[in-house]
């Protein structure tokens, strides 16, 4: 009656009366089971957490490989969720909040968004879906998932994963992690770490199995003869009570691991196309990309059973090898270059400095174009950041909390008004931009009430001589532990750069391009070094 008031369409509330029916039960017992914990004992209610979901957490080796400690903590956040038969999970385009395991029903794939055509076997139960957002929580969505029944869901928050690899302190066994296996291969179909990915998965031949999955789900919803296609799964279960509170399996998966050839061998031996030689290697002891040497052509030469012709040698030669190397290198810095910035929430690829009086119209109107325009060309990039382009009259609460995304930004912009250069914050922040070695850009603003004049010999005198700024402005440089002498290197350092322009009271085709210009001069903070993005200054 309600909905019918409201003037929403009888489709409408068929489609809610449909999905409210079909979850009806399964909702009601969920929802019991969650009042229920909640009046238990803080730490009992972890216990059952932890006794509920380990497990099912270790069905995907990436948490195994972190091991123990890692899936206790994050299960004490993994919670259920039950959807209907046709519910959008996520979009192409949505943010990457959360990974799921399916614990029943049926998930199809589509690349366009709200779209129900399937480009590959669909996932069922026992299989884990979004796990890209493991590696990249801030990367946009790049297929759509959509239930094909009434399916339940194991979510597991992205930010609580991160969190939970911080606190047990993994951080840097996950870098390695992602750097020599996750390059090699993450399947969510499988759950395994570093053999394939989920297009390669035996899974997903569309034969066998695979190719059946959808006609084993029967009018309840339920996968028939499971068994048959994932007894590693079943087996983790069988293994439920065995695996929880105190178990590392991290042992277990590299042991299973090193008895079978790893992703970076099979992965040459796919692109040399000698795939063939896949068994005799095996039987040479001959595992990883690290056995292949001289000796190994040596066996195979020695053994009656291989033939090779001289372009096999050569294919299999150090050479070919080091190439290959140096392309899983650059796919590696890649990915690395992406994952680095998942647990920092503070940071951002353009931090935008501004005298709010002179310019907070001309910052608001940048940050929306300059988001949009990373939206458009560089999607990888603006996945990496909770706010890529940062402006503290939207994304901070608390002055006093500016430093660490001064600290954070990979370019910082001082828009340039008349009078940028006596505001004690937009100086600070010019010290701390310097201090922390951003890419630094001026951008003059384009108006003339607001003509900005840059500093001379003579005003860099005066600063230093205590002349230039007031009292109540020195005093807080003074407080930030900044003396002026750093100041006017840091200014020297901020101008020493060629300012770029932007004319907000120009049409939008000229701030369109001016914007352009912009982000092509900014680039992306390494460790070592700082790597330009490629970004056009005017469309194709």
């Amino acid at each position: 009656a309600y909905l019918s008031n409201h003037g929403v369409s009888g489709v409408v509330r068929l489609k809610m009366l449909a999905a409210l029916t079909e979850t009806r039960d399964a909702t009601r017992k969920l929802e019991c089971f969650s009042s229920v914990v909640q009046k238990l004992a803080p730490q009992l209610q972890l216990l059952i957490h932890r006794d509920l979901w380990s497990a099912r957490l270790l069905t995907f080796d990436l948490f195994g490989a972190l091991g123990g400690p890692l899936v206790r903590e994050l299960a004490a956040f993994v919670y259920e969720e039950i959807v209907s038969s046709k519910t959008l999970i996520f979009a192409v385009g949505d943010a990457s909040h959360s990974t799921y395991l399916l614990l029943r029903g049926a998930v199809s794939v589509s690349k366009e968004k709200g779209k129900l055509a399937r480009i590959s076997p669909e996932f069922i139960a026992g299989m884990w879906i979004g796990e890209d957002a493991l590696l990249n929580p801030g990367r946009l969505r790049s297929l759509s998932m959509t239930a094909m029944t009434w399916t339940k869901l194991m979510v597991v928050p992205v930010d609580a994963f991160h969190r939970a690899v911080s606190k047990c302190g993994l951080d840097d066994k996950f870098n390695i992690i992602v750097s020599e296996q996750v390059c090699f291969g993450l399947c969510g179909r499988c759950g395994t770490l570093g053999l394939h990915f989920p297009q390669e998965c035996h899974l997903n031949d569309g034969t066998g199995c695979a190719g059946r999955r959808f006609s084993r789900i029967g009018a309840d919803g339920v996968i028939a003869n499971s068994s048959l296609m994932y007894p590693r799964k079943l087996d983790l279960m069988k293994r439920f009570r065995k695996a929880v509170c105190g178990s590392d399996r991290a042992n277990e998966i590299n042991g299973r691991n090193s008895q079978q050839m790893r992703g970076d061998l099979m992965n040459f031996l796919k692109k040399v196309h000698l795939e063939r030689l896949s068994e005799d290697l095996e039987r040479h002891g001959v595992r990883c990309l690290d056995d292949l040497g001289m000796s190994t052509l040596e066996a195979l030469h020695a053994d009656p059973e291989v033939q090779l012709t001289p372009e096999e040698e050569k294919e299999l030669s150090d050479s070919t090898v080091q190439r290959y190397r140096q392309r899983l290198r650059k796919a590696t810095t890649r990915l690395m270059s992406q994952s680095a910035h998942i647990r920092k929430n503070s940071e951002h690829y353009i931090f935008l400095s501004h005298y709010k009086a002179e310019a907070a119209g001309s910052a608001a109107l940048m940050e929306e174009n300059l988001n949009r325009l990373l939206q458009e060309e560089n999607m990888d990039v603006v996945g990496s950041f909770q706010a890529p382009v940062f402006l503290d009259s939207e994304n901070l609460l608390n002055l006093g909390d500016l430093k660490p995304h001064v600290m954070h930004s990979h370019n910082f912009l001082l828009l340039l008004t008349k009078g940028v250069l006596t505001r004690p914050w937009c100086l600070l922040e010019c010290v701390i931009a310097v201090r922390s070695k951003a890419n630094i850009l001026p951008v003059i603003i384009e108006a003339t009430e607001q003509q900005f004049i840059f500093p001379d010999e003579d005003y860099y005198e005066r600063l230093v001589a205590g002349e230039e700024l007031d009292e109540s402005t020195m005093d807080f440089l003074e407080e930030q532990n900044v003396s002026l002498e750093e100041l006017e290197n840091s200014l020297r350092s901020v101008f020493a750069h060629i300012a770029a322009s932007f004319s907000p009271a120009k049409p939008t085709v000229i701030r369109q391009a001016e914007l352009k210009k912009v982000l092509s001069k900014c680039s992306l903070r390494t460790k070592n070094s700082q790597r330009a993005l490629e970004f056009p200054t005017s469309r194709s």
